[in-house]
């Protein structure tokens, strides 16, 4: 599967690792986020993804016990590459995630909403996101 890579990817890449903070321990403040996040947009999952070279790793994560995935089915590469929120109604109609496990098997995401975490302009590190299992949920994001 195929996926959009920023321009400015080696220097993304290099100011995530910069940072450290992947593979850091659990914070309450970024647990209480996503926790807010899974609250107000009513969804079952939401998350603050880090997209790393060849994973996206999960900061905080709420409705989901999984701490990373594979990059390739990564949503929030497309976030991160288009440097503005990123919606996608129903996964199953688009025929970019289709054939994602992650739509076709647990947790059978149809819905998907993230918002690019920037550490500079145009330096987008991860997404802070939302997912549902079938429910069209993007009037909430207007």
């Amino acid at each position: 599967m195929a996926y959009p890579v920023p321009e400015n990817e080696l220097q993304r890449l290099k100011a995530l690792q910069e940072l450290q903070i992947l593979d850091s321990a659990r914070q309450p403040e970024f647990d209480s986020l996503v926790v807010l996040a899974q609250e107000l947009f009513d969804v079952p999952i939401s998350m603050i993804s880090l997209v790393d070279q060849n994973r996206q790793w999960f900061k905080a994560v709420a409705g989901l016990a999984i701490d990373e995935t594979e990059r390739e089915v990564a949503f929030c590469n497309y976030a991160i590459s288009q440097g503005r929120p990123f919606v996608v109604p129903d996964t199953a109609l688009d025929d970019r995630f289709r054939q994602n496990r992650l739509v076709t098997g647990d947790p059978k995401i149809r819905f998907y909403a993230g918002v690019p975490l920037a550490l500079t302009p145009g330096v987008n590190l991860g997404v802070l996101c939302i997912n549902d299992d079938g429910l069209d949920r993007s009037m909430l994001l207007d």
